[in-house]
């Protein structure tokens, strides 16, 4: 082998390129030992194993030698272990004012305005193995959060966290897909007074 990089993504995915010297003579037998699909050995920072993909490259280089190059992929946890990245990003916050009657227990809408913010959206991101479920339910089991609850002089406010998930964007390596979700958020604070 003449030598071998490793990258490490923020996903968890591990990309090695590995290059070989061989008799050109002996190309076609060389590249059968690197198919697709193939384990690479003695890549300490993978999970579960590095997989060849693509196809190997080869080159002549004129002196009866040729260079084969060798990537892979693989990943450096399990999907479970998904990386979560806050963003911030420009909002609105949605401001609602109800009344309550305190005899029938009846609320009523009295006003609702939005008002510009910074609001924390999150952007994760995981490496799935051939097998292995997608986790976009992971991220949407909690499709609301409430914040802060406050009871002051006849008035009960909340704050609300409303979770929405992106369609995940994946990119494909051979037995290694790399998946980013981003989850947003729509902050809402309610008002409620007594009528």
């Amino acid at each position: 082998m003449g030598g071998r990089t490793v990258e490490t993504f923020r996903s968890g995915l591990i990309k090695t390129t590995d290059t070989y010297k061989t008799q050109i003579a002996d190309i076609d037998a060389s590249l059968a030992t690197f198919a697709v699909g193939s384990s690479i050995a003695g890549v300490s920072q993978a999970y579960d194993g590095v997989k060849i993909y693509p196809e190997p490259q080869w080159r002549d280089d004129g002196d009866g030698l040729a260079t084969i190059s060798v990537t892979g992929y693989g990943r450096t946890r399990p999907a479970t272990g998904f990386t979560v990245e806050p963003r911030l990003t420009p909002g609105l916050l949605e401001e609602i004012t109800t009344s309550l009657d305190p005899d029938t227990f009846v609320t009523q809408l009295v006003a609702t305005r939005q008002i510009q913010c910074t609001k924390t959206d999150f952007v994760c991101r995981y490496i799935l193995a051939d097998g292995d479920e997608f986790l976009f339910d992971a991220f949407s089991t909690l499709s609301s959060r409430f914040i802060a609850y406050d009871r002051e002089g006849g008035k009960l406010a909340y704050s609300r966290l409303t979770q929405a998930v992106s369609q995940p964007e994946t990119n494909y390596f051979g037995s290694f897909t790399e998946v980013t979700a981003v989850v947003v958020y729509q902050p809402t604070l309610v008002i409620t007074t007594r009528a």
